[in-house]
Parts: structure tokens; sequence; C-alpha cells
């Protein structure tokens, strides 16, 4: 009969292994002295006394209670010192009540056992129920373990399985064979079998020595032991693609173990990893391990990636993004910028097309290789003012011309005039081109036109537009507006300019009138009679200057509008001048400076000659250097001296060259200025020029 069986016996009151009709569990016996209550374990391996009554008047001692012991059929290993120990007790009280053995059977000797060395650091009581054993307070769940590991990855999610850590080359487990001895008795006398031996079955990661006594573990890792099978599991995982190893580090029960960098190492070799093993970073994992810093989850080995070639692409060298609209520096936006072209200079490169690039094999932490692919080609050539070079397999296409970059259907070509269908408004945002410019339509308020080339508006320039051509300008309408701003370095001709700031390099042609303008031309002003009207012809108001001439019809008007008509230097003369006149005051500044520096007062020879011979060694060849220095100054002033006063002879004779003329009227407070002579006209003229002449203004009726 098995074990189970003869358990399940006993439960249900059948006889024990003495053939003695008795349950396990709680039994209470009568004597003629009383009654007492004993339980028998399950094995019936012990009886424990819990109560005995003794009747009034009577007195027991312990051999009665043997004799009412053995009437009841405990009869083998009765522990007569402990019922001498409660003899007085009895007598005294009139009885007892507790927990203590009586009688205890023998194992027929010591059956085989495992002693788990490896919990010895701890003084916590060891127990197990199925897959998870408790240690102390710490519960280890090893089949919860075991599902962790052989589960899907998640490296986003930090695990919280208590583990026991094991070093490589630590004693786990130690078998202890059986002891023979002699037959085993229950308390009723009966015979006990030998317990069955515990096997313990070792797995991976785990030596045996080779009389199967002690078990060690191989590698750094978590123990695990599973239905009598004893592991060390690798705390390392490995992706389901081969190409990442992570290290993972789970909360241990003390005390800790910690691996060092040859225990990863040596397991990512000895797992077949020969790609991507990240030295530093296990470095930096062990230090943290220690010092508990490490997260749950840490890449230790990654594969190559496969990198796929790149297809031929081209790299613009202008911004060809759309935009609806710029962001200014207050956050609002500029609705005005949409960049909806792209204009180039003569010679600018535009693009260039790389050639398509070859893929680079990938290969997983066992250097299987995984495959790529190429690149694929891209058509596309020059046009229309375009030139392509080809530069070690690049191509790039650079502008023959100025003009609006025009890219279709895999075409590159340039165009020299950027034509829009109307006006310069939300449609076309502000334009900025390098190339010549054609406006059907108007420029309207606060937006901007910038060019390279020349550029014709069909229309007028609105209040708050800012223009800047660098060819010719043609408005064919007029410029209005006292916040509009128009600049050209050619020509520019107009209808009518009207309340406008207008700068012109070059000649200003006005078709019908200027008033109230600040208008500067370097070029000739010329205001025609062509546009038909009371002011045809005529400048009214504000201040009109030329470095060249003015010609006009009529200057002011019949009310006496204030009009300043003047003629000036070239710019670049005056700014010429003003350059001249720093350097002069610059070379005066330290020519004072280096004489304080020397102790002269003048520079001539004799002076020079005395200073020198009062000095010597490296103080002489420091006044040496500063005597050379100053002499340098002197004759630099006197090159600019020179040519001040040969740039002021020419702007005289420049000015003196300039006239102011109206062919029909000079109204009353028109005032004139020519150089730096100037004159107001207090009484209405007819025809008449205005020439400097004797250093003053002079005015020429019916030239």
């Amino acid at each position: 009969m098995t074990d189970p069986e003869k358990q399940a016996n006993k439960t249900a009151g059948g006889s024990n292994s003495s053939g003695v009709d008795f349950s396990i569990g709680t039994r209470r016996f009568e004597a003629g002295w009383g009654s007492m209550t004993l339980e028998i374990s399950d094995d019936c391996m012990e009886a424990v006394l819990l109560e005995i009554a003794i009747g009034q008047d009577e007195r027991i001692n312990v051999e009665a209670v043997i004799a009412a012991l053995q009437r009841n059929n405990i009869v083998y290993g009765i522990d007569t010192e402990s019922l001498i120990r409660l003899e007085n007790s009895l007598n005294e009280t009139g009885g007892w009540s507790g927990r203590q053995v009586v009688a205890r059977g023998s194992l027929p000797g010591q059956s085989g056992a495992v002693s788990y060395t490896i919990f010895k650091g701890r003084r916590d009581e060891v127990s197990q129920n199925g897959n998870v054993w408790q240690v102390g307070d710490d519960s280890l769940s090893f089949s919860g373990l075991n599902d962790f590991f052989t589960g899907d990855i998640d490296p986003s999610v930090e695990m919280d399985i208590p583990v026991k850590g094991v070093a490589a080359g630590e004693l786990i487990a130690v078998r202890k064979d059986p002891l023979q001895g002699k037959p085993g008795l229950d308390v009723f006398g009966g015979p006990v079998e030998s317990p069955e031996f515990f096997e313990l079955s070792p797995e991976e990661n785990v030596q045996v020595s080779e009389d199967f006594y002690r078990f060690e573990s191989s590698i750094y890792g978590y123990l695990m032991i599973l239905d009598q099978r004893i592991n060390v599991i690798s705390p390392l995982r490995i992706s389901a693609d081969k190409m990442t190893a992570w290290f993972v580090n789970l909360p241990q029960i003390s005390p800790s173990r910690y691996p060092g960098p040859p225990d990863i190492i040596s397991q990512l070799e000895k797992g077949g990893v020969t790609i991507g093993i990240r030295e530093e970073v296990i470095q930096q994992l062990c230090a943290d391990l220690r010092n508990n810093k490490a997260s749950c989850w840490t890449v230790v080995a990654r594969g190559i990636e496969p990198v796929p070639g790149r297809d031929a692409w081209l790299d613009f060298s202008i911004d060809r993004e759309k935009r609806a609209g710029k962001e200014r520096d207050d956050g609002s936006m500029d609705m005005r910028d949409l960049n909806l072209f792209q204009s180039v200079r003569a010679g600018a490169l535009i693009a260039v097309k790389n050639p398509p690039t070859r893929g680079t094999v990938g290969k997983t932490l066992f250097a299987e290789e995984i495959e790529t692919t190429d690149g694929a080609d891209l058509k596309v050539e020059g046009k229309n003012n375009v030139r392509v070079e080809n530069d070690g397999g690049r191509m790039l296409f650079y502008a023959q011309a100025p003009g609006i970059v025009e890219f279709s259907e895999s075409r590159i070509g340039v165009s020299p005039v950027y034509q829009i269908s109307g006006d310069v408004d939300f449609s076309t945002g502000n334009l900025d081109v390098d190339c010549n410019l054609v406006i059907p339509g108007s420029i309207r308020s606060e937006f901007s036109v910038k060019t390279t080339g020349n550029a014709s508006v069909g229309g007028i320039i609105e209040p708050g537009a800012d223009v800047r051509v660098q060819g010719d300008l043609v408005v064919q309408g007029g410029i209005i507006g006292e916040t509009t701003k128009v600049t050209v370095l050619g020509s520019l001709q107009t209808l009518f300019i009207q309340d406008a700031r207008v700068v012109v390099k070059g000649h200003l042609t006005v078709e019908n009138y200027i008033y109230n303008g600040a208008v500067r031309a370097v070029g000739e002003i010329e205001v025609k009679s062509g546009g038909g009207g009371r002011q045809s012809g005529s400048i009214v108001g504000g201040e009109v200057c030329s470095s060249d001439r003015i010609s006009l019809a009529v200057s002011g008007s019949a009310s006496n509008v204030p009009t300043f008509l003047s003629l000036q230097p070239n710019p670049r003369y005056e700014e010429r001048l003003k350059r001249i006149r720093e350097e002069i005051f610059f070379c005066d500044k330290n020519r004072t400076k280096m004489m304080r520096t020397l102790h002269l007062q003048t520079i001539d020879p004799e002076s020079v000659r005395k200073l020198l011979a009062r000095v010597s060694g490296d103080k002489k060849e420091l006044y040496v250097k500063i005597l050379l220095k100053l002499n340098e100054l002197v004759k630099h002033k006197q090159k600019s001296r020179l040519e001040k006063v040969e740039l002021q002879k020419r702007i005289g004779r420049e000015l003196k060259n300039m006239s102011v003329k109206m062919n029909k009227t000079v109204h009353a407070n028109t005032r004139i200025s020519i150089g730096e002579k100037e004159m107001i006209q207090s009484d209405d003229l007819g025809e008449a020029v205005f020439v400097l002449g004797d250093g003053k203004i002079v005015c020429n009726l019916n030239p």
C-alpha cells in the first residue's frame, strides 16, 4: 500500500499500521482516574498530549498515564521524561492543558535530501508550495520567472519579479544520500516505510559534480527551480529578429549578486553573438547595477540594420518651399511673403543631382546577413539658359543668365523674364527676382518688389509699397503715397509722382507732374507736359534734387506752395569727401599722440637728430619705429589734402554745368539751391534758367 492510500485509510478511521482500530487526529480517552485528550499526527509518528482531567479526590502517577496510553494502543516511543515533568502539576491543579509530545515514532534511517546552500547566507526559514518558494519574508515565484523569460519581449514594461541572483561558479545545492538504520516504527508500534529520495534534475547552466552531489552555476543569472528541475536563467533576452540583446535587471532578494563585464560578454559570445556588442554600455551597466541605478532593460548588443540605397536626388541651392506666409519677429504672419517662384543670378548653382547610392547589407547579432536594395536613378536634364557639368558622378546645374528657375518634367531651365498675370497682391506675395520683371497691373499697398534686372509696371505703385530695381523701371501709371519708397539704380520713367519718396541713380522722366514728393536723382530730372491737366509739366511742393539738371514747365503754384528745387554734387563725391575728412582727422589725432610720446615740438631733421642722440638700445629702436610711422601719417595727410582739393575743384566744375530750367512759369516761393548757394524766388516769373555764376545763383530770363 502506498503512503497516500494508507493516509486515506487512517483518516477514514481504518486500521493503522499496527492493526489497531484508531483514527488519526484528536481523540479523548477515558480512565478510572479521569480522562486525557491526544492528537495523533497524519503519519502516526507523533502523539501530542492536549489535556488531562483528574477526577475529584483522585491522584495519578506517570505509570497510570503510561498504562492509559498503552490501553489505547500507543505503545512505541513513549516519552517518560516529559510525563514525569507533568506529574506534580497534574496532582496539584487537578489537570493540565497545552501541547506536549508524549510519544514519537522512529524512521528507518535518514532519507536522501537536498541542502540549498544558495540560501545559507540568510537565517530565514525556507519553504516551498509547488513552484513558489518562501525565503523569510521574500517570495520567489519560479513559475512566474519562467513565464517572463519565455513570453513576449516588451522593453517598455518595468518588470517587478523578485529573483535570487547567482554568480558564475557559485554552489547552489548539495545532495545528501539516505542513511541506513533500525527498522522504523510509528507510535502504535507499526512498521514505517523509508521515505522516497528527493531527486533533483540539473538543467541548462548548472554543473554537477561527477558524484552527482554538488550543483554549481556555470553562468551569472537568476535561480529557477521547477518541478525538481534546477536551472540558472541567463539575464539576457534576444529579440525575435535577432537584432537586439537586452540585459534584464530584476529585483533580487538578499544577498544580491551582480555580474562583471566579462560575465555578460562571455554569455553573449557563448550564445553566438558576434556583432554589435556594446562594451562601454556593459561597463556602465555593471557599475549602475552595484549602485542600484540600472533600469530594467538595457541594450547590450545591437545588430547592424540594413541600409537601403538612396534614390538619386536633387539638392537645390534655392529655396523652393512655397509658404502661406512668413512669421514676423512679433509672432504675427506676413501673408505677403509667399515664395511662389525662385530666381537666380547668372552663374549661380541651381541644383546638384546626386547619383543613387548602394545599399548596405545588415547583419544580425549572429552575423547573419540581411539583404538590402540599391537606390534608383533619376533622369534630369538642363534646358533654357542652364549649363550642366559632371562632377565625379554628380550633375551640377548652373544658370547661364539671370532669371526664374523653371522645373518640370525632369527638366531645369531659367527664364530671363518673370511675368505675373495681374497685380502684385496676396495672390503673388512680395516679389524678389534676379531677372527682368513684367507686372501688367499695379503694386498694391504694403507689398514689396525687388529685382536685379529691369522692371515694368502697367498700373500704379500704391501707398506703402517698397520697390527696388537695379535696372530701369517704367511705371505706366503713377507713384503715390507718403510711405511709398522707390529706389532705381538705372533710369525711371513714370506718369506722375505724388507724396512719394523716390531715389534714382540714372535719369528720371516724369510724363505729367511731381507733387509734394521727396525726389533725388543722380542724373537729369525731366518733367514733361504730355499728361495734360492743370498740373501738367509742374513740380509743386516737396523737394526735388538732381546731380545733373532739372527741366520742367512750371515750378510751384499760384497759391505759392513752397517748392524746393536743388542741384547737388554726385552723392559718391560727398561720400568720398567725408572719408577724406575722417582720414585727415585720424592723421592729426595720431600725429599729436606720437609727438607727445617722443617729447617733440616739431619734426624737423635737427630735432629728430637730437632726440635719437639722447636714447639708445631698445628705446632708440622703438623711437625709430614711431618716427617712421609718424612720417607715413604726414605723407598720407598730404596726399588726402591734395585729393580733397582736386575733388572739390571737380565738384565746383560740375556745379557750374548744372541748371534748373522752367520753360513756362516760375511761381513765387520757389526755393533754388545749387551746391551751398541758395535763393528764394519772391515773384512770379516766366521762362527762366537758374545756374551758378560768380559765386551766386544767377537767373536767366527768356533763355
